[in-house]
């Protein structure tokens, strides 16, 4: 078993082949093959030595098997590192193994020479052929000479002969091992020019002796021309250089060493690893090119890179936890998310559980147990931990066991965390909105188009509507539940939608007992992903039905009152031609019915005052206004003359038709009493209008504290009043009840000075006002990480607070609202004084609105120009009328697509100046 402060820190291998069974096995299978050949070599060489014990190099053999023992021992540990780190026993093998490769490359270089001479087992054995073959020779002159010593001097030649014979045989050998020798060292010089590596050797002159094929190539300087010439006759400027002092320096020393040269040229940049040895006569030099070795390094640096920025861009942090002695490895992304730094963060399990919410913590170990086991090939589990503030975040934390021991008990576990709060904000606000969905008053449908136009989708007051359980509305298509419907209209009606994307109309529907409520429908083009819906909501307009039948009723009535009525009523359509002229209006002008009804408006109005009439009544602003006594308001009778008259003007749409009724009463016997009565009527219509806004502001503007309220009442829970998010709740309930008690005190003193509009005034700073919004719309601005900027060059207006935070609340509502899809919500607010008014902008970067579509329509009630969010149009009918209610003015100016700014135009109080 390996020591496991050996393996502690480091990863098995075959995390790098991202334990892919066919990478993993392939260098296992491989590495393994060639140690065992590695192993098998050594051993061949110690038989071969031990039987051959007259060579006199063995012990260099010896140092080679030990050099290629080391090689395969490295490829064993090749192997085991696939699985079990033990990096630190792997670098002394083969730091071993490098030493003994250096010896030996070192000996054998200084060695070849006398190697080379070496007369091979052939050649030994026909100069004893020959030496045998002369011997006998001997014997036989030398048994002649005993034998015949009478014969001496025969023998003396015969002798002479013979001694010229051994001389002869003398210089057989001594050519044999010339010839040997240059054989040899022909095999050294093929040897030298078959390295592709530049091989070059330089004496102790620093003359080239040898220059193999690769120096010709990269210097391009054939060998003839280099071997026998100084390294300063071909290259003057290596002199003092550099790499001349490091060839000088293997020289003198007599050690071998390595440099690093580049070398560059127009096209690129090279790096060589220049290694010099040292020789009996000079330096051999072999020169390697290493541009690839670094081009791989810089590879996998920038694939490190790669991985760091994946993991930021994934915002995980990482950690390692050694589970045998207690201790955790982490990164700095990890301490950022669960707010700790390298001083202070647990290392220990148990330090780190007591941060986890205990909720949460039996499942987190439990989790963990079941991994650490075996039982499951992962851990994966999301949990709330402290952070140093004391509050709680949600984070998620996968992991897996890299390591066990040989009896499966875990032994190292690596991970990554995520923190996933906004994640989960996210999904407790879906859940949230669809409670609000499936409990709203409204019914609300999808419709499959494609599956019969059946029901997917339909909320609790859908079931409602139809008196039947959902179960049974999603097995429904569309003609079962509407009559007018069939399978033709069916598809036309898609068509119309996908061409429309929305739209509004009546229809029929049965509910579960078969009765027919008449209903209206709002529909709109969805899509989700790849499939397609249309859907909306409908209302049953039963009542609304029985009304219009009442209406009918009521407008035969409303002609008899016309006709009966003291003052004249006149109705003209849009090119205020006469539609309708009562009795009192003959009377009035002298003319009968017959002789007006079709006629303009202007043959009863005197030719100075027509243009006034035409572009008061055309004027949307003046609908349902009283034209004043001081705009010199006349009629004009059959006989031409002109006689003073009261007339109030009402606009009404009717599709896309405007009609304007006219109701005028001749004042001339009592003009005088008319300027005080007027004075009174004034005055009673702008308190009229005050308790009008006061019904807006209550309904419009205490909507978003009450939801508010709901909402956070949902968050608290009863049995834990302690836990911090009740607390929190709590804390913006308390803030939200005051800022509904500060609106409805702003109100009821609206109805309590309402008789006189200057005693509700005071002193209002723009900034205070702003803050107040800003809480009352606060979950608005953080869902669309809206950007509120103001700039007050005014800071402050005396005025009505109430009517002015009205103002803010809803021009900022609907800049959010009707926000861009494409970018984040910009307003700005800024405000300037002029000699007589202050001026107050509100710009935003939303959606705009189409003015030359909607001219006129912008400030009615009622009135929406993008139906993708909810609302009813109250929002800037309630901005133009507190405006007017202040005797200010507000403009509108926008562009479709890129934004709009309202403009307000508010007097300056003339004894509040200051």
């Amino acid at each position: 078993m390996q020591d496991q402060s050996t393996v502690a820190d480091f990863m098995p291998h075959g995390h790098c082949y991202f334990w892919e069974p066919y990478i993993l096995w392939s260098h296992a299978l491989s590495d393994g093959i060639i140690a065992l050949a590695y192993m098998i070599i050594p051993f061949s060489l110690f038989y071969i030595f031990y039987r051959r014990k007259d060579f006199v190099y063995s012990w260099m053999g010896i140092l080679f098997a030990i050099f290629i023992f080391g090689c395969g021992l490295t490829h064993v540990f090749d192997v085991v590192n696939i699985w079990y780190p033990i990096y630190h026993i792997d670098s002394v093998v083969r730091i071993v193994t490098a030493l003994a490769s250096i010896g030996t490359a070192y000996v054998l270089i200084k060695y070849i020479p006398k190697i080379v001479l070496l007369p091979t087992g052939r050649q030994w054995a026909e100069v004893n052929e020959e030496l045998s073959a002369t011997n006998e020779e001997l014997s036989a002159s030398n048994e002649e000479l005993h034998a015949a010593n009478e014969e001496l001097q025969a023998a003396n030649e015969e002798l002479t002969l013979l001694n010229e014979q051994l001389s002869a045989a003398k210089d057989e050998i001594q050519r044999l091992s010339y010839e040997r020798i240059q054989y040899n060292q022909q095999k050294y010089k093929d040897l030298a020019e078959s390295i592709s590596d530049i091989f070059f050797a330089l004496d102790t002159s620093f003359c080239f002796t040898h220059w193999n094929k690769a120096s010709e190539a990269f210097s391009n300087i054939p060998a003839e021309e280099a071997v026998g010439k100084s390294m300063y006759e071909l290259y003057p400027h290596l002199q003092g250089s550099p790499i001349d002092q490091f060839y000088k320096k293997v020289m003198q020393t007599g050690q071998s060493d390595k440099y690093i040269q580049q070398f560059g040229t127009e096209y690129e940049n090279r790096t060589y690893e220049v290694n010099a040895y040292p020789t009996t006569d000079g330096i051999s030099v072999i020169t390697v090119d290493i541009t690839p070795l670094q081009q791989a390094q810089k590879q996998l640096e920038e694939q490190k890179k790669q991985l760091e920025l994946a993991l930021w861009a994934a915002d995980l942090g990482t950690w390692e936890r050694d589970l045998v002695n207690d201790t955790l490895l982490c990164d700095d992304r990890y301490l950022s998310i669960t707010g700790l730094n390298r001083e202070n963060h647990e290392t220990r399990l148990r330090d780190f559980t007591k941060r986890i919410h205990p909720d949460d913590l039996p499942s987190v170990l439990e989790k963990l147990r079941l991994h650490e086991e075996g039982n499951t090939s992962s851990y994966q589990e999301q949990y709330r931990i402290t952070e140093a503030s004391g509050q709680y975040k949600w984070v998620m934390s996968s992991a897996k066991i890299i390591k066990r021991n040989a009896e499966g008990k875990a032994l190292r576990i690596v991970g990554v965390l995520q923190d996933i709060t906004e994640m989960k904000k996210a999904e407790e606000s879906n859940r949230f909105f669809k409670y609000l969905i499936d409990h709203t008053d409204d019914p609300i449908y999808w419709i499959d188009p494609h599956n019969n136009f059946r029901f997917v989708y339909v909320n609790e007051a859908a079931c409602r509507h139809y008196g039947l359980p959902e179960e049974k509305l999603l097995g429904m298509s569309l003609p079962e539940w509407d009559p007018t419907f069939t399978t033709e209209r069916c598809h036309l009606h898609w068509e119309n939608i996908k061409r429309e994307k929305s739209l509004n109309f009546e229809s029929i529907h049965r509910n579960g007992e078969g009765e027919e409520i008449p209903v209206e429908i709002s529909t709109n083009y969805l899509k989700y992903g790849d499939r397609e819906f249309f859907g909306g909501h409908f209302r049953n307009i039963s009542e609304r039905k029985a009304h219009e039948n009442k209406i009918l009723e009521l407008q035969q009535r409303l002609e008899g009152i016309i006709d009966s009525a003291m003052d004249a009523i006149i109705t003209t359509n849009e090119e205020q031609q006469i539609l309708i002229f009562n009795k009192s209006a003959e009377k009035m002008f002298g003319y009968t019915a017959q002789q007006v009804i079709g006629k303009p408006l202007s043959v009863l109005i005197p030719a100075r005052f027509q243009n006034f009439y035409h572009s008061y009544t055309m004027n949307s602003e003046n609908s349902n206004r009283i034209m004043e006594d001081d705009q010199a308001v006349f009629g004009m009778n059959n006989m031409g003359k002109e006689f003073p008259i009261e007339a109030s003007v009402s606009q009404v749409e009717v599709g896309t038709q405007k009609y304007l009724t006219i109701i005028m009463r001749d004042i001339t016997l009592r003009l005088q009493r008319e300027q005080q009565e007027k004075a009174l009527n004034k005055e009673l219509i702008q308190q009229n209008e005050q308790l009008q806004q006061f019904g807006y502001i209550t309904s419009h503007n205490l909507r978003s504290p009450v939801a508010t309220l709901l909402g956070l009442l949902e968050v608290v829970d009863e049995n834990e009043i302690n836990n911090p998010i009740c607390v929190q709740a709590i804390h913006r309930i308390r803030m939200t009840a005051e800022k509904m008690d500060e609106i409805i005190q702003d109100l009821n003193q609206i109805l309590e000075y309402q008789k006189s509009l200057s005693a509700q005034r005071e002193w209002v700073n723009f900034e205070d006002v702003l803050d107040n919004v800003k809480v009352l719309i606060a979950s608005s601005i953080k869902a669309t990480d809206a950007q509120i900027s103001a700039s007050f060059e005014v800071s402050r207006i005396y005025t009505v607070k109430s009517y002015l935070q009205s103002i803010f609340h809803n021009l900022l509502s609907n800049a959010i609202k009707y926000k861009a899809s494409d970018r984040v919500p910009e307003i700005k607010i800024h405000t300037k004084r002029t000699n007589s008014h202050i001026i107050i902008e509100v710009s935003d970067n939303g959606l705009g609105i189409d003015l030359l579509k909607n001219k006129g329509k912008v400030f009615g009630l009622y009135k929406r120009f993008h139906h993708h969010v909810q609302g009813k149009g109250l929002g800037l009918h309630l901005v133009k009328t507190q405006t007017e209610a202040l005797n200010g003015k507000v403009k509108v100016g926008s562009q479709l697509g890129k934004g709009t700014t309202f403009t307000l135009t508010l007097p300056i109080s003339e004894d509040k100046e200051g």
